[in-house]
């Protein structure tokens, strides 16, 4: 906020016009305070506000204006500005009380309040204006809701020498997070840097035991820039917060490991991983097989991307076993490439998993551009069969094939094959319950094949 001559800053104008910046807040407190026998000083200094940016220097006159009281022989921090309001993105003020601006640490308040008197910052030794412009962007929410940085100490700039960088936090399941990640570019011609995000640059990996999350950072170029942004949302809140912005630089590709916890967490715990314990995985198949278990009804979908973003079509067969598990199988098409897998469950709610075949096992196994899996559709609200062999859809010509499915509930099950001159149909043997099997079938010719299970009180 600055000064201009719209403003008022005595106490007695501020009361009577109801206007008002952080000068009017802090000269209104000091006046409230010596009313009551309290000692009180107006204090004049920097702020990252809203506006100010990672990088940014430091105008050469101060912006912002709060206080000191002492209470109990004690020097106290006080911001009455931030802690009455805020302003929304249309730039208009909206009253919203936060009582963590009143008496708040000298060593968190640091972060957003630089007073041009050393001694204000009640700190020893006192952060220098240079120490200021570097230290990272941390809004006061940050302590506020107890989250805490476990792998690293959190400065405004970070080398990596990973190949796979992450970071892991301490943070309440109360409250939604939604990292981002952004390529930074400088234009010297305009002083400017952008930040152009990066589609699935963080992969936010769960703990379904404790609050812990591992926050992995799988794209990160050699000596490109890199800016991290954390924002967070908890149930009451309309709107995400920003609460942290880190700039991030990979400097080597040293293989590093990522944690891995013993039960992986997804979708308020409605769905969970059987196979795996970490987000980040090493190809070991191919295709990649993973099982999961699921509470609710709702179909698990796959999507499959390469390190550059494009959609990789036909790559994924989700089935439901016997057992109620959920079955993924995915054909990764080269070796020495990072994939990305993105599960969707519910609305709006997704995971997403890196599949790595960069290692030495991953480099032995054989790869194919596409796979051909089988496409299951169910017509009603039975069960879906589930397919053991074949899985998929393109099968050789004149050698003999063995069918093999899962069908609950199923009065008959039958091959319905059809080329440019005849049909052709295959009924399926019922071995045991609900395994249905048709044995040494031959196509001599081209046939479009389809593969139906049918219940009893269709008929």
């Amino acid at each position: 906020f600055f000064y201009t001559k719209k403003y008022f800053n005595k106490p007695e104008e501020v009361i009577e016009k109801g206007m008002g910046v952080c000068a009017a807040y802090s000269f209104l407190y000091r006046e409230l305070c010596k009313t009551l026998g309290l000692e009180c000083k107006k204090v004049s200094g920097y702020s990252k506000a809203s506006g100010f940016k990672e990088g940014q220097k430091l105008p050469e006159n101060s912006d912002h204006a709060w206080n000191m009281v002492k209470v109990e022989n004690k020097w106290h921090l006080v911001e009455l500005t931030w802690g009455a309001g805020t302003l929304n993105d249309s730039r208009q003020y909206k009253r919203a009380f936060n009582p963590y601006f009143f008496m708040t640490p000298p060593d968190i308040f640091i972060f957003e309040h630089l007073p041009e008197v050393s001694d204000d910052q009640l700190l020893k030794p006192a952060v220098t204006k240079e120490q200021f412009e570097k230290m990272p962007m941390i809004s006061l929410e940050y302590f506020v809701l107890g989250i805490e940085c476990l792998s690293h100490k959190i400065s405004s700039y970070i080398e990596t020498k990973s190949s796979v960088f992450y970071m892991e936090f301490k943070i309440n399941r109360e409250f939604k997070i939604m990292p981002k990640l952004y390529e930074s570019v400088s234009q010297s011609d305009k002083n400017l840097v952008v930040h152009s995000e990066i589609r699935n640059g963080v992969i936010v990996q769960n703990d379904a035991n404790s609050d812990r999350i591992c926050l992995i950072f799988p794209f990160l170029k050699i000596n490109n820039q890199y800016k991290f942004s954390l924002y967070v949302e908890n149930k009451s809140n309309e709107k995400y917060r920003e609460i942290l912005d880190i700039k991030l630089k990979r400097i080597d590709s040293i293989q590093s490991k990522i944690p891995s916890y013993d039960q992986l967490r997804f979708y308020d715990d409605s769905l969970s991983c059987l196979s795996h314990k970490s987000n980040f995985l090493l190809v070991d198949h191919n295709p990649f097989k993973m099982i999961f278990h699921k509470i609710h009804e709702n179909r698990l979908n796959g999507r499959l991307f390469d390190s550059n973003g494009n959609e990789l079509k036909e790559s994924i067969l989700i089935q439901t076993s016997p057992e109620n598990q959920e079955i993924v199988e995915v054909n990764l098409p080269k070796p020495s490439q990072l994939y990305i897998l993105v599960l969707d469950y519910k609305i709006f709610e997704y995971s997403t998993f890196v599949l790595s075949t960069m290692s030495d096992t991953a480099a032995n196994l054989q790869y194919e551009s596409n796979a051909n899996f089988i496409q299951i559709q169910r017509y009603n609200n039975l069960s879906s069969p589930f397919v053991f062999e074949p899985t998929k859809t393109v099968l050789k010509k004149s050698s003999k094939h063995t069918f093999k499915i899962y069908a609950p509930d199923a009065y008959t099950v039958y091959l319905n094959c059809k080329s440019e001159i005849q049909n052709e149909r295959f009924d399926f043997e019922k071995v045991s319950d609900d395994i249905w099997i048709l044995r040494d079938v031959k196509f001599n010719e081209n046939f479009k094949i389809k593969l139906f299970s049918k219940m009893e009180k269709n008929f």
